[in-house]
């Protein structure tokens, strides 16, 4: 053996050298750990649930929609009728009267107002955001008023109730809850929106199914 493993501060500098790398490979087991909330169902349940989600193509509601930011807010009531290839979307105010209505097919998205006033435009949040100044994702908002994240966008599934329905979910840059009854177990009866970057906070109440 040489004689240098015999020096008392080479076995110092062996040890310190353990302790060290002991310590980043500990450090790295436990960053690699995700934790989980421990109400989680199986991966197989869930890919089952999100499944029965994306089978309903076809939903028409009635509710309220309420929404705040740092510098707009509003509410107003609506209903949505949705089909795989086209949207309806109809606002009342708080009165019950008529405000517009968003009309989407495969060819064209318009908006009419009270005053017979029509837009054209590319896309529903093109429409929404010349309205009410605040960009609201309808396009994802289809997959969240059924209580299910968009597919081809990242999401990460939070918590589960007691039913095994999706009560907290993150998608991209957005926060949501949901909430549901009893009497419709499908769809959520509650849906509240925060996005993380714009401080914008949306709330969706589900009164009815048609």
């Amino acid at each position: 053996m040489q004689e240098t493993n015999k020096n008392p501060k080479y076995l110092i500098l062996k040890l310190i050298c353990i302790f060290i790398l002991s310590n980043i490979l500990c450090s790295c087991s436990k960053a690699s750990k995700v934790e989980q909330p421990e109400d989680l169902p199986s991966s197989r349940e869930l890919c089952e649930l999100i499944k029965n989600k994306d089978l309903i193509n076809t939903f028409h509601i009635k509710g309220k929609l309420s929404f705040k930011s740092s510098e707009e807010g509003g509410n107003a009531n609506f209903e949505w009728l949705h089909t795989i290839s086209t949207n309806k979307i109809t606002f009342y105010d708080p009165l019950g009267n008529f405000v517009l209505e968003i009309n989407q097919n495969e060819n064209n998205i318009e908006a009419k107002d009270s005053k017979g006033n029509i837009v054209k435009a590319n896309s529903i949040d093109e429409i929404s955001y010349a309205i009410t100044k605040v960009h609201i994702p309808y396009n994802l908002l289809v997959y969240w008023l059924k209580g299910s994240p968009a597919p081809s966008y990242h999401w990460q599934i939070n918590s589960f109730d007691t039913a095994n329905n999706i009560s907290s979910l993150t998608q991209i840059e957005w926060q949501l809850k949901f909430t549901y009854k009893d009497k419709n177990p499908i769809f959520p009866s509650k849906i509240e929106i925060i996005n993380t970057v714009d401080d914008l906070k949306i709330k969706f109440i589900i009164k009815k199914h048609l």
